[in-house]
């Protein structure tokens, strides 16, 4: 639009997609390309043609009889011509000899989103409380200029909700559209092994190491646009400055939420591979050899980054042989490679350890060389008892009716070494006793529940062997 106004041009916008579904020629026997480029030419328009995804796909897969022929006309026309589409990264040798110029539209960074903010929000028509801080908001969500656009249209929603004659667009009404935004963002992007981290930082129960590693994750990431863009850091140091995390500590302790919770704050969606599967040369369904299985960890990293998505390798465990990948030779060299793609890769990537002991298993397959590239190194222990008091308050539904006895301190200390999956357990156990009993009147949840519920969920695990020691020596 802006280089049209320049030139004094017309903008005739094509949709690709609905394009290609007008098959045949018009009544003046023209293809559908000749009639847009004849259009054009008669009144002296820029063509743009938007979604042009499926054209670089057919091109993949050996071209078609509509791309020859936008082929052609597009050697023909004299004018200006815009192709969008996500996925440059399908454009072949042949079509870019057609290209003249190539474009690359990023993600705005802080700075930018800034003066998108204070652009979209200075109209008198968007009446905003001049307390509300546009720098933490622009710092917080990773939204474009369209999303920005949209927070703003749903906090003008809410104010003119609260008051239709003069209406005020508050902080809280601009936080509450930004979540949405991230929220619609995150649905969009699709793909396989895709997780949608639905909660940020502010909803994990973690101790304060953990949360002071994760803000800085978060925060070391977001400046990366300001680095690499506005202040001219080279770009080759961008392939070694990746935001790499090693989670590791017994399960149950909130790795995976806490995965979710940086991709949320990042507006990233996740993509979870399965480590073990990928060192053992199976990732995408097929056995391979060690070359083989080198070049798959490779293409794992290379779909993460065109995807901009947080990569989590997942399923990593010391526990067992077979989680740990065998402890071969060739799971060690697999290991290594893997190791050495995460420092290269140009965003956050996590590997999760499942363990109840030390890295010393972890640390030993890994060149000693490389685990420097590691950045964070988070241990995830069981919550503390102040933790799981809140865990209790937090997983018990608002609609549960429970009794006014319930103690919250004491359940934290009558379920010690419990994770949340546990407390979660409790929790469901005890209101499913509540549920099923005939009278109505007893249908509430009480302490007496919860404490039987953490008895049964502490022997829920024990073999008939364990429980039989027990009962002879304790």
């Amino acid at each position: 639009n802006a280089i049209a106004a320049k030139l004094g041009k017309k903008l005739l916008l094509v949709n690709f997609p609905l394009l290609n579904k007008q098959n045949g020629k018009d009544e003046g026997h023209e293809t559908k390309f000749q009639s847009i480029f004849r259009e054009a030419e008669l009144s002296d328009a820029i063509i743009f043609f938007d979604e042009c995804e499926s054209l670089f796909s057919k091109r993949s897969r050996g071209g078609s009889i509509d791309t020859t022929e936008l082929l052609t006309e597009l050697e023909r026309f004299e004018g200006i011509v815009f192709l969008a589409t996500n996925r440059p990264f399908d454009l072949d040798e042949a079509m870019y000899r057609r290209i003249n110029e190539v474009f690359q539209f990023k993600a705005p960074n802080y700075l930018e989103r800034l003066d998108i903010w204070k652009l979209v929000t200075s109209h008198k028509a968007v009446p905003c409380d001049p307390s509300i801080d546009w720098e933490s908001i622009a710092l917080k969500y990773e939204l474009t200029g369209g999303f920005i656009k949209n927070a703003v249209i749903s906090a003008l929603l809410d104010g003119v909700g609260r008051d239709p004659k003069s209406p005020r667009i508050t902080e809280v009404d601009i936080l509450n559209g930004c979540k949405k935004q991230v929220r619609g963002a995150l649905q969009m992007v699709d793909f396989n092994e895709r997780v949608i981290p639905k909660e940020g930082l502010s909803s994990l129960v973690v101790s304060k190491p953990v949360m002071d590693n994760l803000s800085e994750m978060v925060s070391l990431e977001k400046a990366r646009g300001i680095l690499f863009g506005s202040w001219g850091f080279d770009e080759d140091m961008r392939s070694r400055q990746g935001t790499t995390a090693l989670f590791w500590g017994p399960s149950g302790t909130g790795r995976s939420r806490s995965a979710e919770a940086v991709g949320f704050e990042l507006g990233k969606p996740l993509k979870v591979v399965d480590l073990p599967r990928l060192l053992s040369g199976r990732q995408g369904g097929h056995v391979s050899n060690d070359d083989t299985g080198a070049q798959a960890a490779r293409t794992v990293f290379q779909e993460a980054r065109l995807q901009d998505a947080v990569l989590v390798l997942d399923g990593f465990s010391l526990e067992t042989e077979q989680g740990g990948g065998g402890g071969g030779s060739d799971d060690a060299r697999l290991l290594n490679i893997v190791v050495r793609e995460m420092a290269r890769f140009p965003g956050v990537v996590i590997m999760m350890v499942d363990t109840t002991g030390s890295l010393d298993v972890f640390v030993s397959r890994i060149d000693k060389s490389l685990l420097k590239n590691l950045k964070f190194l988070v241990e995830f222990q069981l919550p503390s008892s102040s933790n799981r008091k809140i865990l209790w308050e937090k997983l018990m539904p608002p609609a549960l009716p429970v009794l006014k006895d319930i103690d919250y301190k004491k359940l934290a200390e009558g379920s010690n070494s419990f994770n949340v999956s546990h407390i979660g357990n409790a929790i469901y156990r005890a209101a499913a006793g509540a549920a099923l009993r005939t009278n109505a009147k007893d249908r509430f949840v009480g302490m007496k529940d919860l404490n039987a519920a953490i008895e049964e969920e502490k022997t829920r695990g024990e073999s008939a062997v364990d429980r039989w020691a027990k009962s002879q020596y304790i």
